[in-house]
């Protein structure tokens, strides 16, 4: 079962400013044991709406980086000039292990701000 994960107003992630957000898997959803993310291939997504083409797509080949894979521990960095052209507002993301079996490990909603005057 999927976790729910979610980017709010407070996490301060701008339209166009950079942004490394870290994150944890858990092997179950007591969040008692995190997952072993050796040999895992993970993607992470962004859509305006859970039903929308994607915006976003992220994976281990680019912006995602496993920083401890025995503890379940990694980063997520999304440059600035890929939400260059976003509204604010709220969006719909998850991260996703695309080994076998393909998995929902978290989803949830995220909050871009509008970008601040110059």
């Amino acid at each position: 079962m999927a976790l729910e994960f979610n980017i709010s107003q407070d996490d301060h992630w701008f339209v166009g400013n950079d942004i490394t957000i870290p994150f944890v898997i858990y092997a179950d959803d007591n969040r008692e044991a995190r997952q072993d993310l050796t040999g895992f291939e993970l993607l992470w997504h962004l859509k305006r709406n859970a039903d929308d083409q994607i915006l976003l797509f992220k994976t281990t080949d680019d912006d995602i980086s496993v920083t401890d894979a025995l503890a379940g521990e990694g980063e997520l960095t999304i440059p600035g000039a890929d939400t260059a052209d976003f509204g604010e507002g709220y969006y719909e993301h998850a991260m996703i292990r695309s080994n076998t079996p393909v998995s929902t490990l978290w989803f949830g909603k995220a909050y871009l701000n509008k970008a601040a005057a110059p």
